[in-house]
Formats: structure tokens, sequence, C-alpha cells
């Protein structure tokens, strides 16, 4: 019974989110945005070519400096994740 309310308080939360993010961008946009949404979507194949569109200008592409552990792992190329050991390559501290 626990499982069953649980999964209808999430399915309430994803539905008012939803709604909260659609009302924030008619308010912000407004008919600009219903305008293109119209054109967008007025046969399949315009539809298709808007998300298609859209799919890449909505992913980011990965900032290296962002502290992604594996963005350090393939610029350093270091094997321990991105922490060096002493004895590890290079030696520390000393002049060659």
């Amino acid at each position: 019974m626990l499982h069953l309310l649980n999964l209808l308080a999430a399915i309430a939360l994803l539905v008012w989110g939803t709604h909260t993010v659609r009302t924030g961008m008619l308010r912000v946009f407004g008919e600009n945005l219903r305008r293109v949404l119209a054109a967008s979507f007025a046969s399949r194949f315009k539809a298709l070519l808007a998300g298609l569109g859209s799919s890449p200008a909505a992913a980011k592409p990965h900032d290296p400096g962002s502290g992604d552990p594996g963005a350090r792992l393939a610029r350093h190329g270091s094997k321990s994740g991105g922490r060096r050991i002493a004895g590890e390559g290079e030696d520390e501290g000393r002049a060659p």
C-alpha cells in the first residue's frame, strides 16, 4: 500500500512540475511561443523537423573544465582517477 501511495505522489509531482514549467514558459515567451509552436506542429513533417532541430540545440556540449573526473582522465591520461600516486610516473618534488 505504501508503494502505491509513493507512486501516486511521484506522478502527482511530475504532473504538477510539468504544469509549472509550461505556465512559466508561456508567461515568459507568451504569444511568440504559441505562434512558433503552431507553425512548427502544423503537419507531421514540420513537427519531425522541429524535433530534430531542437534536440541538438538542447543538448549542451560537455565542458572539459566542469570538474568531471572523466574529463580529467581524458586530459591527463591517468588511470588513478585523476590523482597521482607517489612513485607512479613522474618523480614528485625531485629535479631532473
